[in-house]
């Protein structure tokens, strides 16, 4: 009985154990599988630096932080099995998305795994195909149209994607035609909390990871569609797949062992959804724990069996075990000969005491000391190492070894017969317990290659001199020839004044181009020849960057005429005036590419463009671009364009002359100027040249041109060019004036309608239809208030104009004429046709500001800081200017101030941070109205202002009846 009683009890005991949590599960786990046979593990001694895996922290379930901070994911356990199986060891480390990216760039992450598209190919090196992303569209749960089917289906739609993520990548790759209004998320759980918040209305992502997050955030019910697919890959930085030669292969063996399919199902499996539990299920449940009770007595004889088993295994294992180490000393054996076999000296020193424990028999052949004098003597090497390279070696490799770092160098030592060799020392630190241990070390014989490079310095500095006598020598010859060659052009210019018949002075014409271009030729091979001499001189003085390339274009617009071209010149009004550098060299390289594109362009237009896209307190980024309508260039002459004597059509039927030595010389000078200088092309569609340089910027700043007085005129641009009418509108917008334009006298007749008439026309006096003149007298018959007319003329003289107030000038058309002619011209008529002010109500009255308010301007463009003033002092208010976001702030805690307008964008700090230091001040100063003054005008912009804590958004160019809106509307809350 005692027996039968104990039998049941083991039964209950098993059957227990059978029903606990996880016990299956280890039970039924598979073995761990055996490390990669191509991918031995590598020894201890040897262990390689770990390979840093970086990926994303909110990409599950791929890859992702636990609730505990730890990293989980597919991708995770992955990587873990590629070390745990090769012997490599890989840290893995998970953060930003943006921070994988740029860790790939620098080459801090050596591994991360990302979806294929063509701008990350270009990027990085694509390694093992991992899986195969879907890509998902998911709607809000109130969506009632169909979810789009492609990609180029979502124009109309308001789109969340994670930022930087594949899917954003794919967007912005998108012609503008198809691209939707995208709103970017941190990560794709917020930006599905974002869909259902109603901000946007779908949401691209993984699908997977989408998945998951509809789950934690019990969305469970919305509209989906897969819409793409892309390969997931591993890859690493540029250049780099070499590296990973054992990716593939390792990769692959945990695919036929199981381990790959075993975290696939762990991770990327789908929850099933809970059973429910009906009555059938209860009896089923009945009938299956009787059959447990039935199947315990089974399990009791097997486990029976198994002990058994496992003492016979045990058995195997120690026998298994000898023949282990049998095998590993024939290994060891094996390693001291392969040891002794490599041209190169192994060795082994304990850190601690300097000795050298091991040395291979390489070190007796190449230096001829015997090995026993290393493991001897502690200062053997330092004793037959050259004395000028015995200190640095020291200390150097005492401080890496400090570090535990790696290292590798390079040094003199003699043998035993008096030779010196060079020896390059590649050493490994053995760290244990976090202090380094044991020094592991390669030695190599680089004496051959020491000799070689010192022959090649030798020949390298011969090259240099001869470069240098070409240089003085072509220098030289381009001065003598150079001298008479003016005396000829000089002679010539005075003989073309004289009486000659037309024969004679068509003669004299062909001497005086053929000389000027013979003149060319020679200053630019003297310009090289200061170039490759190092004799190519520069000055640091002020200039003014509008007026230089207005006096480039100038110069080069009778050219341009003379060929049909139209040749316009815009500068962007916030670029400074008051740089420092060398006009003279900016000039000639303008020059010469303002030349190059009248020269292969046939018809059409040439553009020069002047910005400063970065700008502070002392210094400024100047970018010119010059832009045409020509014969374009292919992709295989730009590689080669500006190397010297080079051109983009060499050949022997070519139409275009030159020596090839302007772009070389333009690009010399922009390097040395600390710039760079560049290309963008294609056939037939035209070219453009730029460059860009850092200018300094002098205290002494040239008076500007007023334009504030001209905001709000009304101008009206009549010219055929496209490119003459887009840089003209462009520059009367930036002063703030109100512009139509029209490429005939039909259109700008129709333009105008019964709607408000322009205070000045801007005619093109060759305009088509009658020219421009006759378009001047239409208007001037039919409008109620005679408008000024500006005729723009592309030759001088011509008919002299006889309508008042009335003014020619030449195209080009420079800026600063421009702006004098209109206030000449414009600002009278606009004052006899401007309606009577209006009657000044109740300051009570609801939408009226309040007199003498006090407004801030945070502005750091003069102009917009004028114009700024005059219209607020317009509306009564009492006005204070500041230039940036700081001065703003102080501003704001010193003095009592109704509104604030805030501009977004300048130096020191920008309009957001200057609301936020705002904001957090103590009342009454954090209460204050700000708003938002901004170039920005996009969707989402005011939205950006609202959430910084402004109180309002006014976009640029600001019309006067907007502002007086606004200071009405929050006069009441200013009081």
């Amino acid at each position: 009985m005692t027996t039968w009683l104990r039998r049941v009890g083991i039964i209950a005991t098993l059957a227990g154990a059978c029903a606990l949590p996880g016990a299956t599960a280890v039970l039924a786990a598979d073995p761990e599988p055996p490390a990669l046979a191509s991918t031995p593990a590598a020894p201890a001694s040897t262990a390689p630096r770990p390979l840093v895996y970086a990926g994303s922290s909110t990409f599950g379930p791929w890859e992702h932080l636990d609730e505990h901070g730890r990293p989980d994911g597919f991708n995770v356990a992955l990587i873990r099995a590629l070390s745990r199986h090769t012997g490599r060891p890989i840290e893995v480390r998970l953060t930003a998305w943006a921070q994988v990216l740029g860790g790939l760039d620098s080459g801090a992450v050596d591994l991360a795994a990302v979806g294929a598209s063509d701008a990350r190919r270009a990027r990085y090196d694509y390694l093992s195909l991992i899986w195969t992303l879907q890509q998902s569209v998911i709607g809000r749960p109130d969506r009632s149209t169909p979810l789009p089917e492609r990609l180029t289906d979502l124009a109309r739609e308001v789109v969340v994607v994670e930022q930087g993520s594949l899917m954003h990548e794919l967007m912005v790759e998108l012609p503008e035609v198809n691209r939707p209004l995208l709103v970017l998320a941190p990560n794709q759980h917020d930006g599905l909390r974002m869909l259902l918040d109603g901000n946007a209305s779908l949401i691209l992502g993984n699908a997977l990871v989408l998945r998951r997050a509809a789950r934690v955030l019990d969305a469970r019910e919305l509209p989906s569609r897969e819409i793409k697919a892309a390969g997931y890959h591993f890859v690493t930085g540029r250049g780099r797949a070499p590296e990973f030669d054992w990716l593939e292969p390792a990769l692959a063996q945990l695919k036929e062992n199981g381990t790959f399919a075993r975290a696939f199902e762990q991770y990327l499996t789908p929850e099933a959804p809970p059973a429910r539990v009906s009555p059938w299920t209860l009896v089923l449940l009945v009938a299956l724990a009787l059959a447990g009770l039935v199947g315990a007595l089974a399990w009791y004889r097997r486990v029976r069996r198994m002990v058994a088993s496992k003492v016979q295994a045990e058995a195997l294992s120690a026998r298994r075990r000898r023949e282990a180490e049998d095998a590993l000393r024939a290994t060891e054996r094996q390693m001291q000969q392969l040891v002794h076999s490599v041209k190169a000296i192994v060795w082994r020193r304990d850190v601690a005491t300097g000795r050298y424990s091991f040395v291979s028999q390489e070190a007796e052949q190449l230096l001829g000391y015997p090995a026993t004098s290393w493991t001897d003597e502690p200062d053997f090497v330092s004793r037959i190492r050259h004395p000028d390279d015995d200190e640095w070696v020291r200390r150097y490799s005492q401080r890496a070894t400090a570090e535990r770092r790696d290292h590798t160098m390079e040094y003199r030592v003699q043998t035993q017969d008096g030779r010196l060799v060079w020896l390059r020392d590649i050493v490994s630190v053995i760290v244990e317990q976090g202090e380094p241990r044991e020094l592991i070390g390669v030695m190599i014989d680089i004496s051959e290659y020491k000799a070689a490079e010192e022959a090649l310095e030798a020949a390298h500095a011969q090259a240099l001199a001869a470069t240098r006598a070409k240089s003085e020598f072509l220098a030289s010859m381009s001065h003598e020839i150079r001298t008479p060659m003016n005396a000829v052009i000089g002679i010539t210019d005075l003989l073309l004044d004289s009486p000659l018949s037309p024969e004679q002075h068509s003669l004299v014409e062909t001497v005086r181009s053929s000389g000027d271009v013979l003149l060319n030729v020679i200053n630019d091979i003297l310009d090289f020849s200061k170039v490759e001499s190092g004799k190519l001189e520069f000055e640091r003085i002020a200039f003014d960057p509008e007026a230089l390339a207005d006096d480039v274009a100038r110069l080069m617009g009778e050219r341009a005429t003379a060929k049909g071209l139209d040749l316009t010149c815009r500068i962007a009004a916030d670029v400074p005036r008051n740089l420092v550098g060398d006009p003279g060299r900016l000039r000639q390289v303008l020059l010469n590419l303002v030349g190059n594109a009248i020269k292969f362009t046939e018809t059409g237009d040439v553009a020069i463009r002047v910005t400063a896209p970065s700008i502070s307190d002392g210094l400024a980024h100047l970018r010119v671009e010059v832009s045409d309508t020509g014969i374009g260039i292919a992709p295989e002459a730009q590689a080669r364009l500006f190397d010297a004597f080079t051109q983009a059509d060499a050949s022997t039927t070519r139409r275009y002359g030159g020596t090839g030595l302007g772009l070389a010389i333009s690009k010399r000078i922009i390097e040395l100027l600390g710039g760079a200088i560049g290309i963008d092309s294609r056939i037939g569609e035209g070219t453009t040249f730029w460059f860009t340089i850092p200018c300094t910027r002098s205290g002494h700043l040239p008076e500007p041109v007023d334009t504030g007085a001209l905001g709000g005129l009304r101008v009206l641009v009549a010219d055929d060019s496209r490119a003459s009418r887009v840089m003209l509108e462009q520059t009367l917008m930036d002063a703030g004036m109100s512009v139509q334009v029209a490429r005939d006298a039909d259109e700008a007749l129709a333009l105008i309608g019964d709607g408000p008439w322009p205070h000045v026309a801007l005619i093109d006096e060759g305009l088509t239809d009658g020219g421009g003149l006759r378009l001047a007298e239409r208007l001037r018959a039919r409008a109620p208030h005679p408008p000024a007319v500006v005729l723009l003329a592309s030759r001088p003289g011509g008919t002299p104009v006889s309508l008042e107030r009335s003014a020619r000038l030449m195209k080009p058309v420079r800026r600063s004429e421009l702006f004098a002619t209109l206030e000449r011209l414009g600002r009278p008529v606009a004052a006899q046709v401007a309606p009577p002010l209006p009657a000044p109500r109740p300051q009570s009255g609801a939408g009226v500001p309040r007199p003498n308010l006090r407004v801030l301007v945070a502005e750091d463009n003069l102009v917009n800081q004028k114009v700024a003033r005059l219209m607020l002092e317009k509306c009564g208010c009492r006005v204070e200017v500041v230039a940036d976001g700081a001065q703003a702030v102080a501003a704001v805690q010193a003095g009592e101030f109704d509104l604030v307008l805030m501009d977004c964008q300048m130096p020191v700090c920008d309009g957001f941070e200057a609301t936020r230091r705002i904001r957090a001040l103590p009342p009454p100063g954090n209460g204050v109205v700000i708003v938002a003054l901004t170039a920005n005008a996009l969707a989402g912009d005011r939205e950006h202002c609202l959430a910084a804590g402004m109180n309002d958004y006014l976009a640029k160019p600001v019309r006067r009846e907007a502002l007086a809106e606004m200071l009405a509307r929050y006069a009441p809350a200013a009081a």
